[in-house]
C-alpha cells in the first residue's frame, strides 16, 4: 500500500545518502544475509575470528544490524550511522581484525523471514548499503520465495551476490545428488558448505 511504498522510498534515500559517505573513502560493506536458522551469525563469527554474534539454530538472534570493522573505520562507521532518520534505526558495531582488505565492513542482518516485520525492513536496507553479499541458506529453505527474493533484489541493485547452501552436511548421503541438482535448477551457481568443517571454512574464506 502507500505507507510501505513511502517506507522503502524513505530506506531508499536513506541508503543513498550514506552510500555517497562512503564513496569518498572508500568504505565497502559485504553484507550476511538469510533466513533464521542457516547460520549466518555463525559464518560472520568464523570471518571475525572471533565469537562476535549470538547463534541460534531455531530462533532469530540477529534483531538488529550487527556491523563489523577495523579500529581505523570505527569513528567513521558510527558517526555517518547516527545520522540515518529511521524509526527503527539501532544498530551495534564491533571492532575486530578480520582477513579482508582494508575499508571493509562485515553486516550480520536481522532474518528476513522473521515474524518481526521491522526485521524485514532491515534486511532490505542493508542490501542497499552492500558492496557484495553473501546470501546463506540452508537444505531446509534453500528453495524459499524469500530467498529467491533477496538474491533477486540483489540482482536489481546491481550488487554481486554469492549464494551460499550452508549445512550441506546434515544431508543424508543418498539425497546429497539429487539435492545439489534441485539447488542448482534454481541458483546455478552456488557454494555448498558447512560452518562445522574446517576446510569449508577455508575454502569460503578465500574464495
Amino acid at each position: 500500500g502507500p505507507r510501505e511504498v513511502w517506507d522503502e522510498f524513505c530506506r531508499a534515500c536513506q541508503a543513498q545518502k550514506l552510500l555517497l559517505r562512503w564513496s569518498k573513502f572508500p568504505l565497502k560493506c559485504l553484507v550476511f544475509q538469510g533466513g533464521t536458522g542457516v547460520g549466518k551469525s555463525s559464518w560472520i563469527n568464523h570471518f571475525a575470528g572471533e565469537s562476535v554474534s549470538q547463534v541460534s539454530p531455531v530462533r532469530p538472534c540477529t534483531a538488529k544490524p550487527l556491523f563489523l570493522c577495523s579500529a581505523d573505520t570505527e569513528e567513521l562507521l558510527r558517526e555517518s550511522l547516527s545520522s540515518v532518520e529511521l524509526d527503527y534505526w539501532v544498530f551495534q558495531i564491533k571492532v575486530c581484525e578480520f582477513s579482508l582488505p582494508d575499508n571493509w565492513v562485515l553486516i550480520d542482518c536481522p532474518d528476513y523471514d522473521s515474524l518481526e516485520t521491522g526485521h524485514h525492513a532491515l534486511s532490505r536496507f542493508m542490501a542497499r548499503l552492500s558492496s557484495a553479499k553473501l546470501l546463506i541458506t540452508s537444505p531446509a529453505k534453500y528453495g524459499d520465495e524469500l530467498t529467491v527474493s533477496a538474491l533477486q533484489f540483489a540482482n536489481d541493485l546491481g550488487r554481486p551476490c554469492r549464494v551460499m547452501v550452508n549445512k550441506w552436511d546434515t544431508l543424508p548421503k543418498e539425497q546429497i545428488e539429487e539435492f545439489y541438482h534441485a539447488v542448482n535448477d534454481i541458483y546455478q551457481d552456488c557454494w555448498s558448505a558447512s560452518a562445522q568443517i574446517e576446510k569449508d571454512v577455508d575454502r569460503v574464506k578465500t574464495d
